[in-house]
């Protein structure tokens, strides 16, 4: 099984993994580089620009629907594909 993790590479070649890695037993590796890591970088990724958009003036005091009606506009939105 193949699996890609971030990491970094310090000037040295010491590897810095950035997120968890559980193995058993010896592996194999290959390593790709990429660019440079400058202060501009955002280890957060994804997640990071998520929190910022959820927290931006464009969704902060929107109203909050329960799980079921939010099913329930699903539904109706879903249906309106037929029409």
């Amino acid at each position: 099984m193949y699996r890609t993790i971030h990491a970094e590479v310090s000037e040295n070649g010491q590897i810095i993994l950035k997120e968890p890695l559980q193995i058993t037993g010896r592996r194999r590796a290959v390593v790709t580089i990429l660019d440079g890591v400058g202060d501009d970088d955002n280890d957060g990724g994804n997640s990071q620009q998520v929190l910022d958009l959820l927290n931006s003036p464009e969704f902060f005091g929107k109203p909050q629907h329960s799980p079921e009606e939010i099913e329930t506009i699903i539904n109706e939105n879903r249906n309106a594909w037929g029409e």
